[in-house]
C-alpha cells in the first residue's frame, strides 16, 4: 500500500502541512474524511510529542543546573577537606618528632641518673657510708 495521491488542491495543502482552517479544510474533509481526520490526528499527536519533548528538555536543563551547583559545592568542600588533611598530616609529623625527642631526652636523663647513682654509690663505698 503506497501513498495515495491527493484528491484536490485542498487535500494536497492539508498533506503538505497547511493549517486545517477555512473552506479548504472543509473541502478536504469532504473529499476524503478519513484521511483528513488521520492527518489532523497526526498533527495533534506531533504537537503533543513536541510539547513533551520541550518539557523533558526543560527538566534536563533544570537537573543540569542543580547538578552543576552540587558539583561546585562539593568541589569547594573537597578543597577545604584536602587543606585540613594536609594541615593535620603536618601536625602529626611534628608531634611524632617531638615524641622521638622526648624519648631521647628521657633516655639521656635515665642514663645520667644511672651514672650519677653509680658515682654516689662508689663515693659512699669509698667513704664507708651505707645507704
Amino acid at each position: 500500500k503506497g501513498p495515495r495521491p491527493p484528491a484536490s488542491a485542498a487535500l494536497a495543502a492539508l498533506v503538505a502541512g497547511a493549517p486545517l482552517v477555512g473552506p479548504d479544510a472543509a473541502q478536504a474533509a469532504l473529499l476524503d474524511p478519513k484521511r483528513a481526520k488521520r492527518i489532523l490526528a497526526n498533527r495533534q499527536s506531533a504537537a503533543r510529542s513536541k510539547e513533551r519533548k520541550l518539557r523533558y528538555i526543560s527538566e534536563l536543563e533544570r537537573r543540569v543546573a542543580v547538578l552543576q551547583s552540587e558539583a561546585t559545592t562539593l568541589s569547594t568542600q573537597y578543597q577545604i577537606l584536602q587543606s585540613e588533611t594536609e594541615s593535620l598530616m603536618k601536625e602529626k609529623v611534628r608531634m611524632e618528632q617531638e615524641m622521638l625527642q622526648a624519648d631521647r631526652d628521657s633516655m639521656d636523663k635515665d642514663s645520667l641518673h644511672l651514672n650519677l647513682q653509680k658515682q654516689i654509690d662508689a663515693m659512699r663505698q669509698s667513704l664507708g657510708v651505707s645507704a
